[in-house]
């Protein structure tokens, strides 16, 4: 049920602009985004050699995290996925 006293028939919210709201002419959002890349590995009772990379993953980053911090803190028994 819905009461008719309570509804109006233009709602507040549809006439009122977001603020990060752009149009096509304005040069840039008025935000700053940016990437931030996390990679780790998981087992079934802790994660392993987390990695925080400022930025997208890079050949040269990801072949530094795994000679330098992956592949010793791997047991032979591990096996690696990598996408």
């Amino acid at each position: 049920m819905i009461l008719t006293s309570i509804t109006d028939s233009s709602p507040w919210w549809l006439s009122t602009q977001p603020t990060w709201l752009i149009y096509a002419a304005e040069r840039r959002p008025p935000h700053y985004w940016k990437t931030t890349t996390v990679t780790a590995g998981l087992r079934l009772s802790e994660s392993a050699a987390p990695f925080v990379l400022d930025g997208p993953n890079k050949r040269d980053a990801s072949q530094d995290h795994v000679d330098r911090v992956l592949v010793p803190e791997l047991t032979p028994s591990d096996s690696a996925v990598m996408d």
